[in-house]
C-alpha cells in the first residue's frame, strides 16, 4: 500500500453541521481579540440559531443543550468571558458533528 492511500489519511467530511460549528468557531476566535465587532457578533447568533433548527432537526438533543448554554452566554455583554465560553462550545460542537449520531 501506498502512503496517503489509507482510509486513515482522508480528511473528515464534513457536513452542514460540522460547517456551522468551524465558521463560528473561527468568528468566536476572531471576537477574542476584537470583542467590539458587531457584525462577528450578529453572525455568531445567526449561527447558533441555525445549529440549533439543524441539530434539532436531525435529533442532535447533545448539540442542542450545548447551543443552549453557549446562546445564554452570548446575550450578556461582548466580552473576552464571553468568547471564551462560545470558543469553548464551538469546540465541543465540532466534536460531537463529526462523531456519530450518539446523542
Amino acid at each position: 500500500m501506498a502512503l496517503g492511500n489509507s482510509d486513515n489519511s482522508r480528511p473528515p467530511t464534513f457536513d452542514k453541521l460540522a460547517l456551522l460549528c468551524i465558521e463560528g468557531q473561527e468568528i468566536a476566535t476572531y471576537l477574542f481579540q476584537v470583542p467590539h465587532d458587531t457584525v462577528g457578533w450578529e453572525r455568531v447568533g445567526v449561527i447558533l440559531n441555525v445549529i440549533m433548527q439543524e441539530s434539532l432537526q436531525a435529533s442532535r438533543r447533545g448539540m442542542s443543550e450545548i447551543v443552549g448554554q453557549m446562546w445564554r452566554a452570548f446575550q450578556g455583554a461582548p466580552s473576552v468571558t464571553v468568547t471564551e465560553q462560545l470558543m469553548t462550545g464551538f469546540d465541543r460542537l465540532i466534536a460531537l458533528s463529526l462523531s456519530p449520531n450518539t446523542d
